[in-house]
């Protein structure tokens, strides 16, 4: 599954595989992600699917990547949440990261569904989509998934 969301990147990342004119095997990659709470709590995650949508313009390939492998997380007002999407490649004792995508919210963006019946929410931020869900016993949302989109 890594090596189709690959493919589909591969337009986007260009030479991000060669190391020194050599063409590093796109196998020993894997995805992960971390989500980042004011600059502090770090949470990992490793569920991330790659898909290919068309963009805005029906004519752009746009790739997606989105998890739903997010802990249960109450965002308050005063909250920023920071996801990165992580490609990784450990060989040997060496590891080497490659951030290729990411994405930012801050908690007071969700006060404007405060009012609002529905549990469930979706909040656009530039280019990403960021699912909640309202708690009723304690009113905080809790994150459910995040999206991003990638231009190729």
């Amino acid at each position: 599954r890594e090596e189709e969301g690959l493919k589909l990147l591969n337009p986007i990342l260009g030479s991000l595989f060669s190391s020194n004119g050599k063409k590093m095997d796109t196998r020993l990659f894997f995805w992960n992600g971390t989500l980042q709470i004011n600059n502090s709590v770090q949470h990992a995650f490793f569920n991330i699917q790659v898909q290919k949508i068309k963009g805005n313009d029906n004519a752009t390939p746009v790739v997606c990547l989105e998890t739903r492998d997010v802990p249960p997380v109450p965002v308050k007002k005063k909250d920023e949440v920071k996801v990165s999407f992580l490609l990784e490649n450990n060989l040997g004792a060496t590891t080497v990261r490659y951030k290729v995508a990411e994405a930012s919210l801050r908690g007071d963006t969700l006060s404007k569904f405060d009012g609002q019946k529905a549990p469930e929410v979706t909040v656009t931020v530039d280019n990403s989509d960021w699912k909640f869900l309202k708690l009723q016993s304690t009113g905080h949302w809790v994150l459910l998934e995040v999206s991003t989109k990638i231009s190729q």
